[in-house]
């Protein structure tokens, strides 16, 4: 009998362990990948629809269509998107109500990727996608201060912080502060 409960009680402790174990591994392995996006006073947290990883390149003229050219860097694009009421009430509205606003963040990275911080001047911009009733300059928004941060790579993903201020030609200013996750080729 001895035996029995002892087998019992020895069961318990290994399922405890296990699963206090698994919760410990998911709760660390996640990472918070929330983005969010300032024009003047309004906040909106945007979603990452896609990354592109390219190879040997760095940034061209963004102004330019060829804004991504070969080089001895990397470059990655983060394809964001957002849909809702709009960002401001005042007297200038950057999203309409129920527009669905996309845009393109363009960082350079490291020819060799690595934990690392980098100044989002002189290695950033971005572009507003579609918007045909603005001209093509007042879509760019060059970066005005800010970095953008390689917390951690681990295997093929590179989990990075970004906060900085970007103006187009106009002056109009945006905000993109918070962390994302894209798949990198090495």
């Amino acid at each position: 009998m001895s035996k029995s409960k002892n087998s019992n009680r020895i069961f318990c402790i290994v399922i405890a362990t296990a699963m206090l174990l698994a919760i410990v591994a998911s709760c660390t392995s996640r990472y918070k990948v929330d983005l969010f996006m300032s024009f003047e006073e309004s906040r909106r947290k945007v979603k990452i629809e896609a990354t592109e990883y390219v190879q040997e390149s760095t940034l061209g003229d963004p102004y330019s269509d060829e804004q991504v050219i070969s080089g001895k860097e990397n470059t990655l694009i983060l394809r964001i998107g957002t849909r809702g009421e709009n960002l401001t009430e005042g007297k200038k509205s950057f999203i309409r109500y129920d527009e669905y606003f996309r845009a393109r963040i363009f960082l350079t990275l490291p020819a060799i990727p690595v934990v690392t911080t980098l100044p989002l001047k002189d290695n950033s911009f971005v572009q507003i996608m579609g918007r045909y009733e603005i001209d093509a300059i007042d879509k760019i928004f060059i970066p005005d201060s800010g970095t953008f941060v390689i917390d951690s790579i681990s295997g093929d993903k590179l989990y990075g912080t970004l906060d900085g201020h970007f103006k187009n030609h106009s002056n109009d200013l945006l905000r993109y502060e918070g962390q994302f996750r894209a798949k990198i080729k090495r």
